[in-house]
């Protein structure tokens, strides 16, 4: 079997991750780390709010999924431990984590802010890019090609997508509005050609409309998210999941679950933008 790059980094993360969580673990100071806390209980909490296609209720049986959901159950299934999903909401997951009622959240940004009061794993969960949702075929693959004074684009008003197109999009004709309900309605009802939102939300709206195209333009323009976790003297379980995170970028373990998600949801997982960035620097 021919090894590539990717499986080599994969395989020496896995290979460090014995190795550096038994040295921290013999290390460890404090008594109470989340670490200790899961190893004891077999337990890992992870926050989940409703966010296709990160974490989804079934509002019938309380089950959570989504490919944030997935990728806990496979944190946990390595850790020889079940999964168990706290409700929480974006603005309220730092102060939760740092309350101790969960132990990790995916897809939040490592943003300065949130680096206050929270810690991170040195690991990407996923890229999420600027694209846009059109219901026209032959639609331009380029910012550049979409820049004309035919295309018509829809926009949340003051927002990074909002400052992104100001600055690279002269040509078109872009509406701002207040906010991202709006912007879609006034992208539903015709009045403009062309959604621009990041990729995910427009997936997201995709699997609740069910038509339309999501295309991420050439040059991808993306963002990073990461993991929250608790800021703890103990690191035991940051440099785990920073090991852990990069092993399953690498070998495609979280790609794959998005797109499986995707898939289970009625949507062609092949076909829609990646969430790895170099994915979507191919798209």
């Amino acid at each position: 079997m021919e090894v590539g790059r990717r499986d080599l980094r994969a395989l020496g993360a896995v290979l460090a991750t014995g190795a550096v969580v038994a040295a921290r673990a013999a290390s460890a100071q404090t008594n109470g780390s989340t670490w200790e806390a899961i190893r004891a209980r077999r337990t890992v909490r992870i926050g989940v709010t409703p966010s296709e296609p990160w974490y989804a209720k079934d509002l019938a049986t309380g089950a959570w999924t989504g490919m944030g959901s997935m990728l806990g159950e496979q944190i946990a299934k390595d850790l020889d431990a079940k999964a168990e999903f706290v409700e929480t909401t974006w603005g309220n997951a730092p102060a939760a984590l740092q309350a101790g009622q969960f132990d990790l959240m995916f897809v939040l940004d490592p943003t300065p802010a949130r680096a206050m009061a929270i810690d991170f794993p040195f690991a990407p969960v996923l890229y999420y890019a600027l694209g846009f949702m059109t219901r026209e075929t032959g639609t331009p693959r380029t910012w550049a090609a979409l820049d004309t004074p035919e295309t018509t684009i829809a926009v949340p008003l003051g927002t990074a997508m909002d400052r992104w197109i100001s600055a690279h999009m002269k040509r078109a004709q872009v509406t701002r509005l207040a906010t991202i309900d709006e912007t879609i309605l006034h992208y539903q009802t015709g009045k403009s050609r062309v959604l621009v939102l990041y990729h995910p939300a427009l997936i997201a709206y995709r699997l609740r409309i069910g038509q339309g195209e999501v295309v991420v333009p050439k040059p991808a323009v993306t963002s990073v998210a990461g993991a929250g976790i608790r800021r703890e003297a103990d690191k035991t379980w940051r440099d785990y999941l920073t090991l852990v995170l990069t092993f399953y970028y690498e070998n495609g373990t979280i790609e794959d679950l998005y797109r499986s998600y995707l898939t289970k949801r009625g949507m062609d997982g092949a076909a829609v933008p990646g969430i790895t960035k170099e994915s979507l620097e191919r798209a």
